[in-house]
């Protein structure tokens, strides 16, 4: 009996030790949600004022504006360009930069994870470990070099060309995801495939990478996300067909031409709803359906 009850009272505290961990990761994680929401509002609130407004009030602290003015958004659509390349130009260069940085690497990433997870070869250690070392290079160490070659082999600001070549490797995080998720799926779908008298690629195409599904839209996304906020190599090596990311950064250091601050924050909310109505649709059905293999307990 007094066994028991320690061990109720042991189970007790380390409820209550859950608890107190759950609860401060919850108010943690809320300041830090809250501290996001905050800055997206400050965003808004800008990019609705009227251009004499901001300037009156530029180093004074945060004001509510005496009106909002949704005209900002036309000048931002009507007014903003880069290199040559309007508002509308660089919508349409974001998003094939965006889809060509999904697509293209998902696909090598996948493949190539899939190999090395479930072949034997020689070099399949020595692939996967040039992979892992290649990550730690610091990336700005390769910037000139990067350079001379794409001018070399003459993809240097060729557009979709070369946004189509530069991301036909695989490696990185991809890689490394696709690779432990097609290391936890068991052999035993393939064998069972085999046996029926399937090929390799039919059991690639049609049985593994119907089960990766979950693990791909979560890197799509992951990587969507980033393709479309990028500016610095599109700016390095794509300089003629700016994206809303690098033609939104260009422009914000000439931004006394255009003389209307806000409508700078307007293109801003424009560039960020998009990806933000992507996310909101599709966040919440991959991480849900974020599971390893298909065989029940």
């Amino acid at each position: 009996m007094t066994e028991a009850i320690k061990k109720k009272k042991d189970e007790n505290k380390h409820f209550h030790l859950e608890k107190i961990v759950f609860a401060t990761a919850f108010v943690l994680f809320s300041l830090y949600a809250l501290s996001m929401l905050f800055s997206l509002f400050f965003l808004i609130i800008y990019s609705l004022n009227t251009s004499l407004f901001y300037e009156e009030h530029l180093g004074k602290g945060f004001a509510f504006p005496d009106k909002l003015d949704f005209s900002n958004y036309a000048f931002a659509f009507s007014e903003f360009d880069f290199r040559g390349t309007n508002f509308f130009g660089m919508f349409f260069n974001s998003i094939w930069y965006t889809a060509i940085a999904v697509v293209a690497p998902l696909f090598m990433n996948t493949c190539v994870g899939y190999a090395v997870s479930k072949y034997e070869f020689k070099a399949k250690n020595i692939y996967y470990g040039v992979i892992v070392f290649c990550m730690t290079i610091p990336i700005i160490g390769t910037t000139g070099a990067t350079m001379k070659l794409y001018s070399d082999i003459g993809l240097y600001d060729t557009g979709p060309a070369l946004q189509f070549v530069t991301h036909l490797g695989a490696g990185g995080m991809n890689f490394l995801v696709m690779y432990s998720y097609f290391k936890n799926i068991p052999w035993g779908y393939a064998e069972a495939a085999f046996i029926d008298g399937a090929g390799h690629y039919r059991v690639f195409f049609q049985i593994m990478i119907p089960m990766a599904v979950p693990a791909m839209g979560a890197l799509a996304l992951l990587s969507g996300i980033g393709a479309w906020n990028s500016y610095q190599d599109v700016l390095l090596y794509n300089p003629s067909w700016p994206t809303l990311a690098s033609g939104l950064y260009g422009i914000s250091q000439t931004l006394p031409r255009f003389g209307n601050t806000p409508a700078y924050y307007a293109g801003l909310v424009i560039a960020l709803i998009p990806i933000l109505i992507i996310f909101c649709i599709f966040s919440d059905r991959i991480m849900r359906n974020f599971s390893v293999g298909g065989l029940k307990a």
